[in-house]
């Protein structure tokens, strides 16, 4: 008789975590993607728009930073091929690089994968994938996926994404700790 049990027990603890479990969606939500939605829900923050070149300060659940796009490389060349490595996007996609500066203005150092908490927005109300390059001058190590940053300190980098080849992007989005922070900046790229 305890056989059964754990059987039912185990169907309704796989159930919920299924459940749980989202997709992962290349549509930008368009009541978000205009106003710099976030990957974790409500904010408490408006999202600030900004154009390129524009700095602002957001905050983060241990402290703030002044992050700045400086531009949006598109099309980004392929990185060149390491050995046996040969870095392409997928088929249909070009590589698209956002360079950042960040400034921590907290008083203590600041870690993040800045690449779950970036969202590049194309046309139509489309968003540009994140992707990990092990190589060139926008390679995610380091930056896109490890960024540490002492307080006081600046770091400039660059997060590479995957988009369409034929999507026009439209403006990119970030929020800190991992796009959990409570503010996103948002900056519209013409």
């Amino acid at each position: 008789m305890r056989l059964p049990r754990l059987v039912q027990t185990f169907a309704i603890v796989l159930g919920v975590a299924v459940a749980g479990c989202g997709g992962d969606s290349e549509e930008a939500d368009p009541s978000t993607a205009s106003a710099g939605g976030d990957a974790a829900g409500g904010k408490e923050g408006a999202a600030k728009q900004l154009a390129l070149g524009d700095g602002t300060s957001l905050k983060g659940r241990r402290g703030s930073m002044k992050v700045t796009v400086l531009k949006v490389e598109d099309p980004m060349k392929a990185p060149p091929p390491r050995g046996l490595v040969r870095e392409t996007p997928r088929k249909g996609n070009r590589f698209v690089g956002v360079h950042v500066r960040l400034t921590n203005s907290g008083d203590q150092a600041y870690t993040d994968s800045l690449l779950n908490g970036t969202r590049l927005t194309t046309d139509p109300g489309k968003a540009g994938r994140p992707t990990v390059l092990l190589g060139g001058k926008c390679r995610s190590k380091g930056f896109g996926t490890s960024a540490r940053i002492a307080a006081g300190a600046t770091k400039t980098g660059c997060l590479p994404f995957q988009v369409a080849k034929k999507a026009k992007v439209s403006a990119v989005s970030l929020t800190l700790d991992s796009g959990y922070g409570p503010e996103t900046g948002t900056w519209s790229v013409r």
